[in-house]
């Protein structure tokens, strides 16, 4: 029984690496980061029967003024008994605010998005849980409340930006430090 996927140009993740435990996958844009998580979601649906909560901060896709790249992107997860799935309405504000006070802004407004999903999502006991672009959050909330929650789970697969390309900034320092503190406390990172 096939208890690993590959995926091409990412790397190869068995079930053993992920149980019990929470991985952080962290990167530049376009890297892979979504896809590797939605791998792992299947690979674990397939060995796994629990209940699985998914918590999808990316932004609606959302164009890079000089490349013209997509940077953004939901999870692709199908309606499923046993999949409980938080998203709300999330910017991005480095890309959609038109300077920097109104980036801030955006940011706050997320956090308190944000805050309201996880809430919402730790109703109920949480064995499994999937967070796609936690950066998101760490733009305006607090490193130490999103680890809470990501503990708050037996096994937990969470990704994030860490990189250069969106540029310097405020909310570059305070996403990059708290992606810093993440990865010192994970049990397994997955640098793409």
């Amino acid at each position: 029984m096939r208890r690993e996927m590959t995926i091409e140009g990412l790397p190869e993740i068995g079930l053993e690496d992920i149980l019990n435990r929470f991985v952080l996958i962290a990167g530049e844009v376009n890297r892979g980061k979504t896809t590797l998580t939605q791998g792992i979601f299947r690979l674990y649906r397939e060995f796994q029967k629990d209940p699985v909560t998914i918590v999808d901060l990316a932004p609606s896709m959302v164009l890079k003024e000089k490349s013209g790249r997509g940077v953004g992107g939901k999870l692709l997860i199908p309606a499923s008994p046993g999949i409980r799935y938080f998203h709300g309405r999330i910017h991005a504000p480095r890309l959609q605010g038109k300077d920097e006070k109104e980036a801030l802004a955006l940011a706050e407004e997320n956090r308190r998005v944000i805050e309201s999903l996880f809430e919402q999502a730790f109703e109920a006991k949480v064995k499994a849980l999937f967070v796609n672009d936690c950066s998101l959050y760490l733009h305006a909330g607090e490193a130490k409340k999103l680890l809470a929650w990501i503990r708050g789970a037996e096994t937990a697969v969470v990704n994030g930006y860490y990189g250069e390309s969106l540029g310097p900034g405020p909310i570059t320092a305070r996403e990059r430090a708290g992606m810093e503190y993440l990865m010192e406390h994970c049990d397994k990172l997955i640098q793409i």
